[in-house]
């Protein structure tokens, strides 16, 4: 017997035992210990489950720390008062020229302060500074400095115990001569006296209205919302959907219901006027919303659009014109383009477009996490690393042709990303005629506000070292307000005044 024939012998065998185990295995009666899978199996150390009881049985004492330094408060000063600014679109009408010239000044470093890891922006009301900051082992404290020097006035907080996942703060306080609201990584919202820091009240939203377990979403990133004395927040929970809460007295208002199964996402909530109505428009993890704010229909749902979502939204929705909206996320999301339309009384959003699958998401224009700023009908912002040949780059787009078309971006001499990295996340704002941009890393770049072409007018390293340099910017007078991940700064645009 040859050595091939044998070898095939051999090999008939092996495959007829395979065969008759199979056939043997799906003839056997099922295994008594075969164990189905059951709710917390993919928790076999039971950390999570853990940790969920123990937050339910926390008891957050809102304002039980205070503190006040002795420092001389501002009486008056500049203001960029609350997420996006006054205007709530991320723009100031007045210019602020670094320099003279402007390519040769040289922002003026002013002071700098540890935070906690994250990516909490600070507001600026009449030259004092609000950040949301957690302190180790302490908890979530709102921070009160001064603008001119960085010194600290007052602090006001609540005990928790919050761990990183990757950064722990990401909201930024909203604040009027009497009102100070802020928005805990954990859905603690907070109402302190502007002056002192003393406790008006404090919701948790999670244990009172149901909102997602934000612990296992990057924590909380809508910033508050305060209109007309009210709090206007978005839960997102059990039945409610947006409520409104008397800042006085912290009693609610009224309450928009939620009956879509949406989640809250990382976007804010935005005031807009479309044909004719007041409303705030909101983009949730599941849909985008316009809700009437006006009464006597205030919290009234108005429409709503599941025509496009992303599971993770950052950016706030756009208005873009008279009954146009545009929205956007990164992870894919893409962005789409929803027209508001009335009959009678009854809204209709329909979309122009939506780009958001697949196939789509990376021919369109989209941000991953701060909102475009609207000039002329035209959107600008950093796109997306899925936007090929303009990834990572400030653009300028039309946004009304389908998926937005692109007019101008910047060079490539011009990096907005830090070094090894495959995203550009940092914030932008305008001044005047002039976007301010931040890169990654810590560079300032200014560009001219057109729609013409891009034309870039000076760039400057603000903080050395700089790393995840995301959170929103604040300028408050000529004075910008940046931070990384560990650091807030402050900075003086403007050329310093020399005696004749």
């Amino acid at each position: 017997m040859t050595s091939r024939f044998l070898n095939i012998i051999i090999a008939i065998l092996i495959l007829c035992a395979g065969v008759g185990a199979i056939a043997w295995w799906l003839q056997s009666p099922p295994s008594e210990q075969i164990e189905p899978r059951l709710p917390g199996m993919d928790d076999p150390s039971g950390r999570k489950q853990a940790y969920l009881k123990r937050r339910a049985a926390e008891v957050v004492l809102f304002g039980e720390i205070h503190e006040q330094f002795d420092t001389l408060v501002p009486a008056d000063g500049p203001s960029w008062p609350r997420f996006r600014g006054p205007l709530l679109d991320n723009t100031v009408s007045h210019p602020v020229p670094i320099g003279p010239p402007f390519r040769g000044g040289q922002p003026r470093h002013l002071w700098t302060l540890n935070v906690a890891p994250g990516y909490a922006g600070a507001a600026v009301h009449k030259g004092r500074v609000f950040v949301m900051d957690h302190i180790v082992k302490t908890g979530d404290i709102l921070r009160c400095f001064t603008l001119d020097t960085g010194k600290e006035i007052w602090r006001s907080g609540y005990r928790i115990e919050i761990a990183s996942n990757h950064g722990i703060t990401r909201t930024v306080p909203t604040v009027t001569d009497r009102y100070t609201v802020t928005m805990g990584p954990m859905g603690h919202v907070m109402c302190v006296d502007t002056d002192t820091g003393r406790l008006r009240w404090g919701i948790d939203l999670i244990k009172e209205y149901g909102t997602r377990e934000l612990s296992q979403c990057w924590y909380a990133g809508q910033c508050p919302l305060i209109d007309d004395n009210i709090a206007v927040i978005a839960p997102v929970g059990t039945g409610i959907l947006m409520m409104g809460v008397d800042c006085e007295t912290g009693r609610l208002r009224w309450t928009t219901p939620h009956t879509q199964g949406w989640q809250m996402s990382h976007s804010s909530i935005v005031p807009m006027t479309i044909l004719g109505t007041r409303m705030y428009v909101y983009a949730a993890a599941g849909g985008v919303a316009g809700i009437a704010a006006d009464e006597p229909h205030c919290g009234t749902i108005l429409w709503e659009s599941k025509d496009w979502t992303s599971s993770v939204v950052m950016p706030s929705p756009v208005q873009v014109s008279s009954n146009r909206i545009f929205v956007t996320s990164g992870y894919g999301g893409g962005s789409a383009l929803l027209e508001i339309n009335k009959t009678n009384d009854a809204f209709t959003a329909t979309a122009v477009y939506s780009y958001g699958d697949r196939r789509t998401y990376r021919k369109c224009f989209s941000t991953y996490q701060h909102t475009p700023i609207l000039l002329d009908g035209h959107l600008f912002g950093i796109q997306c690393n899925d936007g090929r040949k303009h990834r990572m780059k400030f653009v300028c787009v039309d946004p009304h042709p389908p998926g937005g078309a692109f007019i101008w971006n910047s060079d490539s001499d011009t990096v907005l990303t830090a070094k090894g990295k495959r995203e550009a996340w940092g914030p932008y704002l305008l001044a005047g005629n002039t976007f301010f941009v931040m890169g990654d890393a810590g560079n300032l770049v200014a560009f001219e506000a057109t729609t013409k072409r891009c034309n870039k007018l000076g760039e400057w390293q603000l903080l050395e070292k700089g790393y995840e340099v995301w959170g929103p910017m604040a300028l408050a007078g000529t004075k910008l307000i940046i931070r990384d991940i560990n650091r807030l700064a402050c900075y003086e645009l403007a050329a310093e005044k020399r005696s004749q």
